[in-house]
């Protein structure tokens, strides 16, 4: 009774958290790659040029 409950539930409430929650994974990743390239170039130095 409890596993319908739980997969009736979860199949209404996936569709709306679901894009939200990528949504925010998505803001985050740019988040992170503008401030991995504003440290860039505020240093001058790429991190690819130490790997060198």
């Amino acid at each position: 009774m409890n596993l319908k409950k739980l997969i009736k539930y979860g199949a209404i409430i996936a569709p709306i958290v679901y894009p939200k929650v990528k949504n925010r994974v998505g803001t985050n990743n740019l988040r992170k790659s503008y401030s991995d390239s504003h440290r860039t170039r505020m240093s001058g130095k790429s991190i690819l040029d130490k790997l060198k």
